[in-house]
């Protein structure tokens, strides 16, 4: 039986009643911060530690803010770190959801060189935190004994499958009402959200990658190629009242954690497919709108490797062009930090990229800096969905990416709004475009028009590309199989001119 310690403040009353219900009297120590003095806390910890096989702490914003206190009193060397005994394995489970610099200094405080983020507490119903209880005390001791008596902490990925809550698989008896929900990562070069807790990105830009992951609800109604979202009450320039977010009805996010890279990158190395699928928005896309979107591609799709976000610093509004194209334009560093880290940090063998929009600028042009510098990995597809790229600069960019990917797809449309736009501004052609009545050729590139689904095929917000059952199955089988000629993977694609073997490009008839 392990012996643990569990480090905590006072508003961690109501979790250590329903905890306690799990463990053995003998078994644990609780350690209320706010109960000792503060000039005898350090030596406290000290102490203890010496006596137990594991420490766990109850992370808040209140224990945070105490220990911290700790830090101002000269602990700056590993020796003096608040918690020092070296062998005791130091576990972090989230009383609510601290932000990401919470994370990093609770690693500095507590000298471990892994931290396992969880599902925050309160969120977990009671039958949750029963089980999380029992694991404690009867699966914890066995799994690690050899660490233990080593006197050294466990891999993160012995512990991670116990207590990475986001992951864990519970019994029947234990497990969601609700098993309609997607889970995906994401990488952002967006500041976080003003708060305590980073549940938001805005559209301003950071000077650092921040990682984390989310989960997102499916409704029970859902309809493939759809997202339903709340809808808005607007009226001319009034706004009346919003609808209110219904998980039996619409996509609801229902939490954001962010992780340090290391974390990030071992629960992508976990995945047993060890193929990733990359989804870089659009323009006028907030981090949110993004979460969602993928959220229902990957629903839509029955995706089962590693859904990677890379959400890039959009305004997320229609008047804000410039903005974004200055933001795609210092994103794309970033988007090469991440597909090299998928590589060669995460172990991804399998890289799919599907960009959207002005995010095709990003994957374009980050990956053929990548290639001429002979450091590009090999990617599988790429799917270019209404590339809003100047013609000329997409041919170029393209054809030097061509070589290193197994295959690259580019849907066009004639009646694509925002393009439309664009192009009036730029005064010339979108790679996305459909001119003189055929798609932007090139060598080795399926090109497909999906003109004929309308005005509205991708929209001026860039999202509704997905809101078509049949472009989603496409997309889909793409990656899925990696079937090709694109008329092979549905009907509803034509060869143009029929007949022609190879033809000269493809066109989606409804």
């Amino acid at each position: 039986m392990s012996r643990i310690l569990i480090i905590h403040s006072s508003d961690a009353e109501p979790i250590l009643d329903r905890l306690r219900e799990g463990f053995d009297a003998g078994s644990v120590t609780f350690l209320n911060v706010q109960a000792v003095p503060a000039n005898e806390l350090r030596s406290l910890i000290i102490a203890k530690s010496r006596q137990i096989d594991v420490c766990l702490v109850l992370s808040s914003d209140l224990l945070l803010h105490l220990l911290v206190q700790l830090t101002r009193q000269g602990q700056s060397r590993r020796s003096q770190y608040l918690l020092a005994e070296p062998g005791t394995v130091a576990i972090q489970l989230n009383l609510d959801r601290p932000a990401r610099a919470a994370r990093a200094i609770w690693k500095t405080l507590f000298g471990v060189s892994h931290v396992v983020p969880t599902e925050p507490l309160l969120n977990m119903s009671e039958r949750e935190l029963f089980y999380l209880a029992h694991i404690l005390r009867d699966t914890l001791r066995p799994s690690l004994r050899p660490d233990v008596q080593a006197r050294r902490p466990p891999s993160a990925s012995d512990t991670t499958a116990y207590f990475h809550m986001e992951r864990i698989e519970y019994p029947p008896a234990f497990a969601s009402a609700n098993q309609r929900e997607v889970e995906l990562l994401f990488a952002t070069n967006r500041e976080p959200a003003a708060g305590p807790m980073v549940t938001d990105f805005t559209g301003d830009r950071a000077e650092v990658l921040s990682y984390g992951g989310c989960k997102v609800i499916v409704p029970l109604d859902h309809k493939i190629g759809k997202l339903e979202l709340p809808k808005k009450a607007n009226w001319l320039l009034l706004r009346f009242t919003d609808e209110k977010p219904d998980e039996t009805r619409h996509f609801v996010i229902k939490g954001i954690s962010t992780f340090d890279q290391d974390e990030f990158c071992d629960i992508v190395h976990r995945d047993p497919t060890k193929t990733a699928l990359v989804f870089v928005h659009g323009f006028n896309t907030s981090f949110q709108d993004s979460v969602l979107r993928f959220a229902q591609i990957i629903w839509d799709m029955q995706f089962k490797g590693a859904p990677v976000l890379f959400s890039w610093p959009s305004a997320g509004g229609v008047l804000n062009y410039i903005y974004d194209l200055n933001s795609a334009m210092g994103a794309r560093v970033w988007f090469q930090k991440l597909i090299q880290l998928l590589r060669a940090d995460a172990g991804v063998e399998t890289i799919h990229i599907i960009a959207h929009s002005m995010g095709n600028f990003i994957v374009l042009d980050a990956l053929s800096e990548l290639a001429k510098a002979g450091s590009l990995p090999g990617l599988s597809e790429v799917v270019m969905a209404a590339p809003d790229v100047d013609v000329d600069v997409y041919k170029s960019l393209a054809a030097s990416i061509r070589p290193k990917v197994r295959g690259m797809t580019l849907y066009a449309s004639a009646n694509d709004k925002a393009l439309v736009a664009s192009r009036k501004a730029a005064r010339k052609p979108r790679a996305g475009d459909v001119v003189g009545g055929r798609p932007v050729l090139l060598s080795n590139i399926e090109s497909i028009d999906v003109s004929a689904i309308g005005d509205e095929m991708f929209g001026l917000n860039h999202n509704v590309f997905a809101s078509n059952r049949s472009l989603v199955d496409d997309i889909g089988r793409l990656v899925l199989s990696g079937a090709r000629p694109p008329n092979q993977r549905s009907p509803q694609i034509r060869c143009v001119p029929e007949g022609n073997d190879p033809p000269d490009y493809w066109r989606y008839v409804p």
